[in-house]
């Protein structure tokens, strides 16, 4: 798959090397639990090859076209952690440090969107972060996803852990159809993520209220509130992701 500057393809072992500089990065790693050792950044290469091979997506490799140039990984996952929304697919990104502030991670990710979309037939796409991470979930807005007001811990993370809570976002394939007018009801940063960053003296940015920003969401689309309930209502995870993760385990997407 390729967009204007970047090509998201399978993993090849001259990544190797660069993915394990990026992973022994401290600032690459400031909101996982650990930076990784060469031998375990080349196993987790190892895993998402294989998931790529078996499912037909994944966390793709990402390289510059201009240059060839490995920059990191954005894409697709299905997660093995018990997570209060799972089943889900996740959409994630990993990128080096020369690579930040230019736009490479919205923009692989919007063609990650996009084939989950349009070539999976997936109903919704979730992401999560440690709720310090500015920087994730600034990509996570950037893609119109919607943050819901709970966090939840990592089961991953030990107990007692500062990057153990989490906050998580969600983008439906209706809400991905609508394109730019989702920017009308943008979020701003999880609220979970203002309180826990935020200074004396801080000014409160205002934010749209969940059960406004499905009005207006209804408005757009002519068809009334995009979810149906109160406002106040949880959406639950869709009910035939165990088919889709079952049926893409067995038959391959082709990727170009």
């Amino acid at each position: 798959m390729e967009t204007a500057r970047l090509k998201l393809r399978q993993w090849q072992t001259s990544d190797l090397e660069l993915f394990a500089k990026m992973n022994a990065d401290l600032r690459v790693m400031e909101f996982f639990p650990a930076v990784l050792s060469r031998a375990e950044s080349d196993v987790m290469a190892e895993r998402m090859r294989s998931f790529i091979a078996q499912r037909g997506f994944g966390f793709w490799a990402v390289e510059l076209h201009e240059s060839q140039a490995f920059i990191g990984f954005v894409g697709l996952h299905v997660p093995t952690a018990e997570l209060p929304f799972s089943p889900c697919v996740e959409i994630g990104w990993r990128l080096g440090f020369p690579y930040w502030g230019q736009g490479y991670a919205t923009e692989a990710a919007q063609e990650a969107l996009r084939f989950a979309f349009a070539e999976l037939k997936l109903p919704e796409i979730v992401s999560f972060t440690a709720i310090g991470n500015r920087r994730s979930q600034a990509v996570m807005r950037r893609l119109n996803m919607q943050p819901e007001p709970e966090t939840f811990q990592h089961p991953d993370i030990p107990p007692g852990h500062p990057l153990r809570e989490h906050c998580w976002y969600r983008l439906s394939r209706e809400e991905r159809a609508m394109g730019r007018c989702l920017r009308l009801k943008r979020y701003r940063l999880h609220p979970a993520t203002r309180a826990s960053t935020s200074k004396p003296g801080d000014r409160a940015r205002p934010t749209i209220p969940q059960g406004e920003a499905k009005k207006i969401t209804g408005s757009l689309l002519g068809t009334g509130p995009c979810h149906e309930g109160t406002p106040d209502d949880k959406r639950k995870p869709f009910n035939h992701m165990p088919c889709f993760i079952e049926a893409t385990a067995k038959s391959r997407v082709e990727i170009e």
